[in-house]
């Protein structure tokens, strides 16, 4: 909590330090020592100063010319080209490009995941919003880190990348070609979010219904993926007779790599983290507390990228993940998996619903039900399918293409079904809570009542 108020203070003003004041006197009622205080304290300042030196200097309007590299992090949309990128400085901006016709854009899709840009530009001044709930660039720009706005007047040439990080790069875009190459067209969107983390080829129409539905989360890989693939990893390396330690070794290798090639989302580096710490304490044969693990890369990433605890997937990874692990106990006393499985979506949900209501003014009343249903399908089922499904069309395209056609007219139908709940959905915001205020709080209830372990099956668990 301290390095979160202190990194939080550096990049807005100083006088959120006083939440620490609220932090000690929590201290001072648990009855802690002495030393915690001072350790405490230490801290906040040590992390003010280093977070403090990294707040990026605002550059103002001028001419540039130079080098400018997107790191993979842009999006093309039409004749446009934006997204955030690093100058030859060192220095972090929002740079945003029009394509002059089709050949350029073509050119430009074929070189920039491994390549830097030479462009001729100049920064300007972020708009000022039009009203107190239109967008703010001025602030986007601020809680990404970014120094100021580059719009590019021309791209001069195409500089290649030899690092190993741009060609990591480069063989994730081979992957989605080969992806959308080898899997039918109304499966190949769907196995490249799941697989790679690329979700640039959803419609517009398509994610509506997923935000509608409140199921985007199952398309951003997240521990359960990193989870599933670690696991299906190592039993393969088992099988195949190579030492338990050499194997532990090896995913450890893995997962940065598997991590580049997801896109490196907050959601993929956290789990990579969080899985990478648990194989390293087994390698060790040292027993780490998951509250522990999620704490140790929560506290690297914030400080690794201060702006993260910006970022709203960051929010909600961490977010669900601490709901759950805090509610172990409770979780414990479940008599099935499918208690368990209703218990856990309850607990997300809940956990997460004031970040929602935090950013997007809404929440999803059919949220609830509609995880229940698809968490495990997509666990039990979709996601393993495309992963054996990719292997296939590696290894052996004619057994790919029986599996397609089996999984094809299910896969289907569980589109349509999506489409009829999409119809008959229950959309509520800050209004439609007040207004169905009643019958939201008695689906939770309902959902609560039934997941709860009864009392007479909590006494033996004690």
């Amino acid at each position: 909590m301290a390095v979160v108020i202190a990194t939080y203070a550096a990049h807005e003003t100083a006088k959120e330090l006083v939440f620490i004041g609220l932090l000690f006197c929590w201290m001072f009622w648990k009855h802690e020592g002495a030393k915690l205080f001072i350790h405490i304290l230490a801290i906040t300042i040590c992390v003010y100063m280093l977070q403090e030196q990294r707040v990026p200097t605002v550059i103002k309007a001028a001419a540039y010319s130079g080098e400018l590299d997107f790191a993979g992090n842009y999006t093309i949309d039409g004749d446009s080209l934006r997204g955030f990128a690093e100058l030859a400085s060192g220095q972090k901006v929002y740079a945003a490009y029009r394509f002059k016709d089709a050949e350029e854009k073509a050119e430009a899709q074929a070189a920039l995941p491994d390549s830097k840009l030479i462009v001729a530009g100049a920064f300007e001044a972020a708009a000022e919003p039009s009203h107190r709930f239109s967008f703010n660039m001025a602030r986007y720009l601020e809680t990404n880190g970014a120094a100021a706005m580059l719009t590019i007047e021309k791209i001069e040439a195409f500089k290649a990348q030899h690092t190993f990080y741009a060609k990591m790069l480069q063989q994730r875009k081979k992957l989605g070609a080969h992806i959308n190459a080898s899997f039918p067209a109304e499966l190949a969107t769907e196995a490249e979010a799941l697989l790679i983390g690329e979700q640039r080829g959803m419609g517009i129409e398509e994610r509506q219904i997923y935000q509608t539905l409140g199921i985007t989360h199952l398309f951003a890989i997240s521990g359960l993926h990193v989870a599933i693939v670690a696991g299906l990893a190592y039993f393969l390396l088992v099988r195949l007779r190579v030492r338990k330690e050499s194997a532990l070794l090896l995913l450890l290798a893995m997962l940065p790599l598997y991590a580049i090639m997801a896109g490196g989302a907050p959601s993929v580096l956290r789990a990579v983290c969080m899985v990478s710490l648990v194989l390293a304490g087994k390698l060790a044969n040292i027993r780490l507390p998951a509250s522990c693990v999620l704490l140790g890369s929560f506290l690297f990433f914030v400080i690794w990228n201060p702006y993260a605890i910006y970022n709203i997937g960051f929010q909600l990874s961490y977010g669900a993940a601490f709901g759950i692990i805090y509610s172990r106990q409770l979780l414990a006393r479940c008599r099935s998996a499918f208690e368990q499985g209703l218990l856990i979506t309850a607990i997300s949900q809940m956990t997460l619903y004031p970040i929602l209501l935090f950013h997007f003014y809404e929440i999803s009343i059919s949220a609830f039900a509609v995880n229940s249903l698809f968490v495990p399908l997509y666990t039990l089922v979709i996601l393993p399918v495309n992963l054996l499904a990719l292997g296939l069309t590696l290894v052996f395209p004619p057994a790919a293409d029986a599996l397609f056609f089996i999984y094809g007219p299910g896969r289907e139908w569980i589109g349509d079904g999506w489409l009829g709940l999409h119809r008959g959905r229950t959309r509520c915001g800050i209004q439609g809570v007040r207004r169905h205020g009643w019958q939201w709080a008695s689906w939770q209830a309902f959902c609560c009542f039934t997941v709860l372990p009864k009392k007479d099956s909590m006494r033996g668990s004690y």
